[in-house]
């Protein structure tokens, strides 16, 4: 379980961050959720390895992607051979919840002097709001992010900081000056 803050450039905040949610605790069975075969792991680690053992089927007509075979399914021939393992997830996965400001609120220092979580950037004093980049960014409903954010914030594939601090001012150096701007605290 990790909280970290994340810089949502425009507006609809919502679509912008639907594309990156974790289908297994959103249950939102949109069209970010693929069907992932994971036949060959299932046969070298067995079916409860996805948790696929009690999600079985003689034929894909047996297959309820409403129900039962909501996050994945296998398909077992009548002589009880593994003939296709499936995990239904968002391979795209970066949270599985999140909220305006959260841990973050009043994030920004404005420039009349007092704080909010979201604001134009016309409105924000980037001098003193931007001495600690987010982790992530998302502009144009694209994820950009300085590594990937695991459990207990741990981090796999760090960029370093200086790289991350100047691609993160990169997207937003440019904006119009009537951008909005939201801090969200979103949760893995």
């Amino acid at each position: 379980m990790s909280h970290f803050a994340v810089l949502v450039v425009g507006e609809d905040i919502a679509k912008q961050l639907q594309p990156y949610h974790e289908f297994e605790c959103t249950e939102i069975d949109d069209q970010y959720v693929q069907e992932i075969d994971v036949t060959e792991e299932c046969k070298k680690h067995g079916l409860d390895w996805y948790g696929l053992e009690d999600k079985t089927v003689t034929n894909e007509a047996q297959i309820d992607r409403k129900n039962k075979h909501k996050y994945g399914f296998a398909i077992i021939d009548n002589k009880g051979n593994l003939v296709k393992a499936v995990n239904r997830t968002n391979p795209n996965k970066k949270w599985n919840w999140w909220t305006i400001g959260g841990r973050w609120s009043d994030y920004f220092l404005l420039k009349d002097g007092t704080r909010a979580s979201y604001g134009l950037k016309k409105e924000i004093d980037f001098a003193e709001t931007m001495k600690v980049c987010t982790f992530a960014v998302v502009k144009e409903s694209q994820w950009y992010e300085k590594g990937e954010m695991g459990w207990w914030e741990m981090v796999d594939d760090e960029e370093d900081p200086d790289v991350w601090r100047k691609e993160f001012h990169s997207l937003i150096e440019n904006l119009s000056e009537e951008t909005l701007l939201t801090i969200v605290d979103c949760h893995i």
